[in-house]
């Protein structure tokens, strides 16, 4: 797609124009459902991949935001999704652990820091890896007492992230399970109304044009930029 868009330039063709629109919703499209023949493909083993290591290193974790809502609501995949989610305590994300997903064939994309913005205070509060080319999100509980907090982010061109999000959860209820195309895995305490809280009460009901912006977050903390925003990290490569 990159080199398409560059020659489509190079040959006078305007960014914003009709033809470059068709051309670029065409492409993204595509890449969609590339993306979601990997969840198909990969999905359950990925997800048994992670368990595996949460079991061998004592980590609790839990399904997060679309992948919870598919096991809940389809007992499979929501059949437009294309990522997984999960989400672990803060304190269980060590260079260990990281190093045991890597072993398993997670690659390591790029991370967020949650930044409070007065007082500079900064730590990490996500971590996207690719599993055969299948985006694997893992979402880090921050612990403020007996509460974990999990944070979200809109990112736009350029890799600026506009809009930020939290949610946050007791620590002290256990988790619960469900089911992904007949394979246990962990889940919040209460997923119909975890669920209901990313989605609003009616999330039972399919919506292909869910959105951050649209949807059901009548539970969420939203933020200014000025207040708390996310960071977003991509590693360093040797490739000039």
């Amino acid at each position: 797609m990159g080199i398409v868009h560059k020659v489509y330039t190079l040959l006078g063709g305007k960014e914003g124009s009709f033809l470059q629109t068709k051309w670029s919703n065409y492409c993204i499209g595509k890449d969609l459902k590339r993306k979601q023949k990997l969840l198909r493909q990969y999905g359950i083993e990925a997800l048994q991949a992670f368990k595996e290591i949460c079991r061998e290193s004592s980590v609790g974790y839990w399904l997060e935001f679309g992948t919870l809502l598919g096991a809940v609501r389809h007992k499979s995949f929501i059949p437009h999704d294309f990522d997984l989610d999960v989400g672990i305590l803060e304190d269980s994300y060590t260079e260990d652990f990281e190093k045991k997903l890597i072993a398993k064939g997670f690659v390591k994309d790029h991370s967020f820091d949650v930044v409070k913005v007065p007082t500079g205070e900064r730590k990490p509060s996500e971590y996207a890896f690719h599993y055969k080319g299948l985006a694997f999100d893992i979402f880090l509980g921050i612990r403020e007492g007996d509460t974990r907090t999990v944070y979200c982010y809109e990112v736009e061109k350029g890799d600026i992230v506009f809009s930020t999000r939290s949610y946050t959860f007791s620590t002290k209820e256990p988790l619960s399970t469900v089911t992904i195309n007949g394979v246990e895995l962990s889940a919040p305490a209460d997923p119909v109304k975890t669920l209901s809280m990313y989605y609003g009460e009616d999330f039972m009901i399919p919506n292909p044009n869910w959105t951050g912006k649209n949807g059901g977050n009548k539970c969420a903390t939203y933020y200014t930029p000025n207040e708390i925003t996310g960071i977003l990290i991509r590693p360093k490569t040797d490739v000039l």
